[in-house]
């Protein structure tokens, strides 16, 4: 039977025989009262074989020589669960998604899961109408690729007045915190290099391009450059390249050599095209009462608004389906708000009885708060009695919220 070693492996020897202390990785019998231990070292991490007898094994110091069990259990249950999130996301191809507070639909699935990170190299445009959901897109490309240790330094360029909204979106959607980088912050840090300091950063496209800033961006090898409004980058000869168009030029390639548009028929069944056609009625009815309403605020939202709804339904049904879902309930929290208003109101500002020759009446309170209630007439085609009251009410916030009323009996 061979002799029972003094030393095991991952223990630690400490004396004068060595500069450092050893930590032992292998140790076998070498003869009698002698063994041949590997041996490395904790600090240079070099390796060295020595042949160690029991009288050198006297003096040295040897640690870890018992095994202890009177840890904490909490934290290796907590290194445990680290460690299986570290490699989540080769089990769960949709990982990033199941953490990240957003509801995305199927043509954001499709580009990210479905195209993006399918490649080794990940150089994409996308193109997608405005409100489409790019920034959603965006955001699950950078969770993802986090995850999976590819991408350490990012950057977004963008237009300055969406530097904020990228830097909310990101924090609130996808838990990643990105430091927007100003003019200012760089000049009060004269001799420092800011884009190397940081690791995720957002800038805007102006500051980016200029002449002293950008040799600073050419220092830092970027793993992710995100560039929001891309077409403002565009250059169109025989003029001079723009700034903007040279910094598109920084260490890039063209993503297409060739554009081959085409126009390809398609035909849509009969419960789409009833859908496309009551969409279509309900956008120019309500594009219509926009118009009427001028140059006001809330009508060029609902001009804006009655476009997306167009596009929205051009995209996909579902994309359509989840914008009248929303536009519905938020409709219903209007509604509760002005009847919680109207509840709280004094007697003495009860809507008085209507006369059909008057266009309306408004009325104020000390808080801040206005009602209005005005009575249009209705085309007949829309199933609307012919009159109709029309409360809007305006709280501290400026949100406008408008009730059509239908009347059952006479106006009282």
């Amino acid at each position: 039977m061979s002799e029972q070693a003094p030393i095991r492996d991952e223990q630690i020897l400490t004396g004068a025989l060595f500069s450092e202390p050893m930590r032992v990785e292998t140790v076998r019998p070498n003869g009698t009262g002698s063994w041949l231990a590997g041996l490395v070292g904790t600090e240079t991490e070099r390796f060295r074989s020595v042949s160690l007898t029991g009288e050198d094994l006297a003096g040295l110091t040897i640690s870890g020589s018992s095994l202890s069990y009177d840890a904490d259990g909490r934290l290796l249950r907590l290194g445990l669960e680290a460690h299986a999130l570290g490699i989540a996301h080769e089990f769960d191809p949709y990982f990033g998604l199941s953490i990240s507070r957003v509801d995305p639909l199927p043509h954001q699935l499709e580009a990210v899961y479905g195209h993006l990170l399918k490649l080794s190299t990940v150089r994409f445009l996308l193109a997608d109408d405005a409100g489409a959901g790019k920034t959603i897109m965006a955001g699950l490309l950078v969770r993802e690729l986090m995850l999976r240790g590819l991408v350490e330094r990012i950057l977004v360029v963008c237009p300055a007045n969406l530097a904020f909204q990228w830097q909310r979106e990101l924090r609130e959607k996808f838990d990643e915190k990105f430091l927007v980088l100003k003019g200012s912050d760089i000049r009060d840090q004269f001799g420092v290099n800011q884009w190397m300091e940081q690791k995720r950063v957002i800038t805007s496209l102006d500051l980016a391009k200029r002449d002293d800033i950008l040799p600073g961006l050419r220092q830092v090898h970027w793993d992710l450059v995100i560039v929001d409004e891309a077409h403002r980058m565009s250059w169109s000869p025989p003029a001079k390249k723009t700034a903007r168009y040279a910094l598109g030029e920084w260490n890039a390639r063209p993503v297409f050599t060739k554009r081959i548009p085409q126009t390809v028929d398609f035909k849509i069944d009969d419960e789409e095209w009833e859908l496309y056609r009551e969409i279509s009625r309900f956008v120019k009815r309500q594009s219509g009462r926009a118009a009427a309403e001028g140059d006001d605020p809330r009508a060029r939202a609902i001009r804006f608004l009655m476009a997306l709804y167009q596009r929205r339904l051009a995209s996909s049904t579902y994309a359509m389906r989840r914008s009248l879902e929303n536009r519905a309930r938020r409709l219903e929290e209007g509604l509760k708000h002005a009847q919680t208003l109207a509840r709280k109101a004094p007697r003495r500002w009860r809507i008085p009885e209507p006369r059909r020759s008057s266009p309306g009446f408004a009325t104020s309170c000390r808080s801040g708060c206005w009602m209005r209630c005005s009575w249009r007439r209705r085309d007949d085609s829309d199933h609307i009695r012919a009159d109709e009251p029309e409360i809007s009410s305006t709280d501290r916030s400026g949100r406008i919220m408008t009730l059509v009323v239908p009347l059952t009996g006479g106006q009282s």
